[in-house]
C-alpha cells in the first residue's frame, strides 16, 4: 500500500497499516516536508544496517547500491516515539 497526501498522515498510515514498512514515495513524500525531513529511518541493506533522516534516505541507498549492495527495506525504527504515541508498543 503506497499512501500519498498529508506528510504527517503518511507517517502514522504507515506506521498504523504497513507496520513501519516505508516506499520510495512515502520517504520522498516525508523528505519534502519542513517538519518531518529529520524524522529517522531505517535502512536494512544486505551487509549492514543503518539509521539516517528522511532526506537522506535516497543518498544513501544510490551510494551503497552502487558499490554493490542492496537495499532490502526502509522503515520507521521500532524506537521511534510514534510508536507509543499511536497505542502500538
Amino acid at each position: 500500500m503506497t499512501i500519498h497526501g498529508d506528510p504527517a498522515l503518511v507517517l502514522e498510515n504507515v506506521v498504523r497499516h504497513n507496520y513501519g514498512f516505508l516506499k520510495q514515495e512515502n520517504i520522498d513524500l516525508l523528505a519534502l516536508d519542513k517538519n518531518l525531513r529529520l524524522q529517522q529511518c531505517l535502512i536494512r541493506f544486505q551487509g549492514c544496517r543503518l539509521v539516517c533522516s528522511a532526506q537522506d534516505v535516497r543518498h544513501i541507498i544510490e551510494s551503497l547500491e552502487k558499490n554493490g549492495d542492496y537495499c532490502r527495506d526502509v522503515s520507521i525504527p521500532a524506537s521511534d516515539p510514534i510508536w507509543s504515541r499511536l497505542g502500538l508498543r
